[in-house]
Formats: structure tokens, C-alpha cells, sequence
């Protein structure tokens, strides 16, 4: 078995970690681009940029060779403006950003709305993130509105972020 050597820094020497999407064994594998990978297969002399596009269950996708593209630079260049042209035609957001729009532990339906309870009282939360690694929260009661009402006003809440967070609102309700 092979053990992996640990790697000590030197007061002052700067960490630099790898970009998103990147390839911890091989960097020229990444594009930096969230959605596509380099391939570089040299059996059968294929080398290009693969681009997955997930939506809603669907996983569209495309590879752009080297050979047919131009080079490396210009098959990047076209991944990634098919990607982005993909991304509008579904309605995705463009976001080099995680998006959810359905997740199956959730019970009320809308991502980011969940019934609680708060110090007692049943509530819907609503959570988002603004940035990452932060997660924001607020709540409405629904003995102060009553189930259907809170309901509303919670997925209001959560549309009006999602707009804020992805500049449209994701969710179905």
C-alpha cells in the first residue's frame, strides 16, 4: 500500500489551492470552467473538452475535439460557449454555483422551505445562501398566519432570494 507524504509548509510560503474543477493528479486536466473537463484518451487519440450540463434529472452533453475545434484553446473556448448557451435554452442560471431545485428529503415541495419547530411553535423556515459557505435563515410563524398563509409568505421569501442569490427564481412555486 502507498502512503501519501505529507507536506509541510514554511512560515510564509503561501498554499495555493487548486482551481474549481481542477484535477488533484493532473492540472492540465482543468478548465477552470464549472461543467467541463479535459479528456485526453491517447489510445484512440481523443483529446478535447467534455461538457455536462445537469438539469432538472437531465444530463445534456458534448465533446469538443481538439482536432475539429481548432486546438485546445478554440475547443475550449466552444465547450464553453455551448454550455452557456445550453444553460440558457433550460433556463439554469448561469453560476459557477451548486443549484438545486429539488432535493427527496424535502416534505413541503419547495427547496429551501422546511417545517420546524422553533422554540416550540411550528414554523416554516426558509434558508438560502448568499455566498458560499454561508447559509442565511429566517422564519414565519404559523400560529401567527395560519398554515396556508405562512406557507405562501415563506416561498415568496425563498423566490425573492433565489432572484437575489441567481438573478431568477428556480423553484416551481
Amino acid at each position: 500500500m502507498e502512503t501519501k507524504k505529507k507536506v509541510r509548509l514554511k512560515v510564509g510560503e503561501d498554499f495555493e489551492q487548486p482551481s474549481r474543477g481542477g484535477s488533484p493528479r493532473n492540472p492540465n486536466h482543468s478548465s477552470g470552467h464549472k461543467g467541463i473537463s479535459r479528456v485526453d484518451y491517447l489510445k484512440r487519440n481523443s483529446h478535447g473538452w467534455y461538457v455536462r450540463v445537469p438539469w432538472k434529472g437531465e444530463i445534456h452533453a458534448k465533446f469538443f475535439s481538439d482536432s475539429t475545434h481548432g486546438g485546445r484553446d478554440a475547443a475550449l473556448a466552444k465547450a464553453i460557449r455551448y454550455r452557456n448557451r445550453i444553460e440558457k435554452e433550460l433556463g439554469k442560471p448561469r453560476t459557477d454555483r451548486i443549484v438545486m431545485i429539488s432535493h427527496p428529503r424535502n416534505e413541503t415541495g419547495v427547496l429551501g422551505v422546511h417545517k420546524i419547530l422553533k422554540q416550540g411553535a411550528p414554523v416554516f423556515e426558509v434558508t438560502w445562501s448568499p455566498e458560499p459557505n454561508l447559509v442565511k435563515r429566517t422564519s414565519v410563524s404559523i400560529f401567527k398566519y395560519g398554515e396556508e398563509k405562512a406557507f405562501k409568505m415563506a416561498c415568496r421569501i425563498r423566490r425573492q432570494k433565489e432572484k437575489e442569490v441567481f438573478g431568477a427564481a428556480l423553484g416551481n412555486v
